[in-house]
């Protein structure tokens, strides 16, 4: 038996399956859309939109909304709530990692330009 394992292991194709296995639980574990970083969001009133995502600063986990919840920016316009596990593009990771996404459901027409984390974030209600 351990020789058809050693056999197993030294077969051309175990590298590529291993490959493939890895990127789907990769891809499963996070099994989240990919978001998209941007400075300007045009929501309709009754609309919800995720407006941005956070990640962990270990680059490998995402923070609960719950822990984000009390350093959300204050605003008239509508309610922040959690926009679910997501992905997105890192610059500080240089890699895709796990994110929270953070939604807003808009009230109110209006705009206003909010802080989330340090990154300017303008939002329009129409």
């Amino acid at each position: 038996m351990l020789k058809t394992i050693d056999n197993v292991f030294s077969h051309k194709w175990f590298g590529i399956v291993l490959v493939a296995v890895a990127f789907l639980s990769t891809s499963a574990q996070v099994g989240a859309e990919r978001f998209r970083y941007g400075k300007f969001f045009a929501v309709l009133v009754g609309e919800t939109k995720v407006v941005y995502a956070v990640r962990h600063r270990d680059c490998e986990s995402m923070p609960s909304f719950d822990r984000l919840r009390e350093r959300l920016p204050e605003t008239a316009l509508g309610t922040f709530s959690d926009g679910g596990e997501m992905t997105a593009k890192s610059r500080s990771c240089d890699a895709e990692v796990p994110t929270r996404g953070i939604a807003f459901t808009a009230m109110s027409k209006g705009e206003e330009t909010m802080t989330f984390f340090g990154d300017e974030v303008t939002i329009t209600v129409e």
